[in-house]
């Protein structure tokens, strides 16, 4: 998200879409996204890699 962040062609174009906030706004809630997703353990994981040990 940091280059992302950075990229002044996507937030150029992002900005020129919607408006001056809305880059820093779309990568707030990419972010967001990602912690969330970060946080969460699926079954599958769980029957995977628990029951290995």
């Amino acid at each position: 998200m940091e280059a992302f962040a950075a990229d002044p062609v996507i937030t150029g174009a992002l900005a020129a879409a919607g408006g001056a906030g809305v880059p820093a706004y779309y990568a707030a809630r990419r972010r967001a996204e990602f912690l969330d997703w970060h946080s969460r353990v699926s079954t599958w994981e769980i029957e995977h890699y628990l029951t290995a040990f």
